[in-house]
């Protein structure tokens, strides 16, 4: 399904430093009155903070982008800006025919005061493309030297066309001339964001808590607080002190955070040991409030009327009153409206609503043997492309899309929103139709049929993620439509518990991660 994303008219908070400067109040700033807050709200929770990720979900990336500085940008009528990155050049090695990149940084400080480094961009880099790790971001990076080889693993790391010729210098090697402009605009996504190998090295978990992260942009997280749900889940893994991994079933209560707090980092752009810059030199409110607690009632309330205020108690230590802080009920900035509140017009008429430039899509394990109960015999039920054909026929896209109902039926994977540079129209509609939105059960069948499957005789699970409303409404249809030609097929919602596993920089488990067990 394609989806839309709705936000909140009350305050348009738009995730770039000039809008945030723009924010400050009249009172001076110094170390008594440290300056304004903003609240915002989301629907989606966030557990990782870790940009290689964030970049696929667009709520995490309203957050994480705060939090980490990209090389560019592009600004509210899509131009390239610079953002870390100061200047760059082009050159051609005569004697080889090479071309490649010396891209300068601007000077900037991580939050614990340690200077941005060119180094800091060849690790980040480097960890996107190892062969070890599988991030779906890799391909923004394929234009430099060795870099396919290397993440195909037939090649060294050491191999990759890009280097630190020095504190604010990269050379950056490409296996022939490129687009250079293609080039910079892949560099303006989150993923490519610069990060300390001192700190992301230590554990997968370093991005999920103040504690053991530094971050480069206008903010820095500086609290998480959570609760429990009152939900279950099942079906985790764990590991133990030697990192091993501890296979078992076991129901583990479910967790959600009440509140993030981001504060302002005052080394971004600017030198922490000059003592003559204000601390609001480059970014002006001094906290941002993130309020996970809001019920769709309460959604309601904020939008229509302005809602009721939520205390949080900062430091766990209400009794003293030292660090209390009262959000108001009013949403500020929101990612997007419960599907619940998207039934009420007046809702709508409160809201500014965009295409989202999105595609969800229900994945099939090709590796899964399901047992036939008939014969005993486990399959590869998946890897039957009559069988994923024969699936995707009997889905009702127009009717699911509906029960979203801010929603189009997906007729490719592409979304609308993305423009045909042939065209200079729509790429989905240049592209055409590739999937049919009107389900053909017979059709269906018929394929099972010929390819001698019998519904009947199996039963799987679709796997969804228990905090989005979204993604169970959908896996729900899929299961329906697929049990109607005779599968049995249940819906697994996937929540966030309490993290178990040991981590090793605190010789310890943890008390204060959440991990999203779906992700």
């Amino acid at each position: 399904m394609l989806r839309k994303r709705i936000l909140a008219l009350l305050l348009c908070l738009v995730m770039c430093l000039p809008t945030l400067v723009a924010c400050s109040g009249k009172t001076p700033i110094d170390e008594d009155n440290k300056g304004a807050f903003i609240t915002m709200y989301l629907t989606d929770e966030i557990y990782s903070f870790d940009p290689a990720y964030a970049y696929t979900n667009e709520q995490a990336e309203s957050i994480v982008s705060l939090m980490f500085a990209r090389l560019f940008s592009l600004d509210e009528k899509g131009k390239l800006t610079y953002e870390l990155a100061e200047s760059y050049e082009m050159k051609e090695d005569k004697k080889t025919g090479e071309v490649f990149m010396l891209l300068t940084l601007r000077d900037t400080w991580w939050s614990d005061k340690t200077k941005l480094s060119a180094d800091d961009v060849v690790y980040a880099w480097k960890r996107i493309l190892s062969s070890e790790n599988s991030f779906s971001c890799a391909a923004l990076l394929f234009d430099i030297k060795n870099a396919r080889a290397v993440k195909a693993g037939n090649c060294s790391i050491d191999d990759l066309g890009i280097y630190a010729l020095n504190d604010n210098t990269l050379q950056i090697n490409f296996e022939k001339p490129i687009d250079v402009q293609n080039f910079l605009l892949n560099l303006t996504s989150l993923a490519l964001a610069p990060l300390r190998e001192d700190y992301v090295s230590k554990s997968d978990d370093w991005a999920k808590k103040p504690g053991t992260m530094v971050t480069s942009g206008p903010f820095k997280l500086s609290k998480v607080m959570f609760a429990a749900t009152g939900e279950t889940y099942t079906d985790f893994r764990a590991t133990d002190a030697s990192g091993s991994p501890l296979d078992y079933t076991k129901k583990e209560n479910g967790y959600a955070y009440s509140m993030l707090v981001l504060e302002r980092n005052i080394c971004y752009m600017r030198d922490p040991s000059d003592k003559n810059l204000k601390l609001d030199d480059q970014v002006a409110p001094y906290r941002i409030l993130v309020d996970c607690t809001k019920t769709d009632a309460e959604i309601y309330s904020a939008i229509l009327e302005g809602g009721t205020t939520t205390t949080f108690d900062m430091d766990g230590d209400a009794a003293t009153k030292d660090d209390v802080v009262t959000v108001s009920g009013d949403i500020f900035f929101m990612g997007s409206i419960p599907m619940s509140l998207c039934y009420y017009q007046e809702i709508i008429d409160q809201t500014t609503i965009t295409d989202a430039l999105s595609t969800q899509l229900l994945y099939l394990n090709e590796n899964a043997l399901i047992e036939n109960k008939t014969t005993g015999e486990s399959v590869a039920l998946f890897a039957n492309a009559d069988v994923r054909k024969a699936l995707s026929l009997a889905l009702d896209r127009q009717t699911m899309a509906q029960s979203l109902i801010l929603a189009y039926p997906a007729t490719g994977l592409v979304p609308y929103g993305i423009f045909d540079q042939k065209t200079s129209g729509s790429f989905r509609e240049a592209g055409g139709d590739l999937i049919s939105i009107t389900p053909d059960q017979s059709a269906a069948a018929k394929l099972l049929s010929d390819a001698g499957i019998n519904p009947k005789d199996y039963a799987f699970s679709i796997i969804a993620n228990a905090n989005d409303d979204a993604m169970l409404t959908t896996a729900t249809a899929a299961a329906q439509a697929w049990s109607a030609l005779g599968f049995k097929v249940t819906v697994k919602e996937r929540g966030t518990i309490l993290n178990n596993d040991y981590y090793a920089p605190v010789a310890s488990i943890p008390t204060d991660i959440c991990d999203d067990v779906y992700m």
